[in-house]
């Protein structure tokens, strides 16, 4: 379906091009923040994984993960919201 609207309301490949790239970088930066902190936390000599959580490399994009959800919600109910 994401792919059959531009094309029903005729929108320009650069726009589209661009939207989803700006859409996709939030996402992109998180998980590979997040899989980069797993592949540092499983190279260390001692695998504490309780400590996993601990590791801010870990919690760092997590904490950013739900600021932007957060920031998401806030937006949609302030200004598109037709109530």
């Amino acid at each position: 379906m994401q792919n059959l609207l531009p094309v029903i309301f005729n929108m320009k490949i650069k726009n589209y091009f661009i939207a989803t790239l700006i859409g996709l970088i939030p996402g992109v930066f998180i998980l590979v923040s997040i899989g980069s902190g797993i592949d540092k936390f499983l190279i260390k000599d001692s695998l504490d994984w309780s400590g996993l959580m601990k590791d801010p490399e870990i919690y760092f994009p997590i904490f950013g993960f739900v600021l932007i959800l957060i920031a998401g919600i806030f937006i949609k109910r302030k200004f598109f919201n037709k109530n």
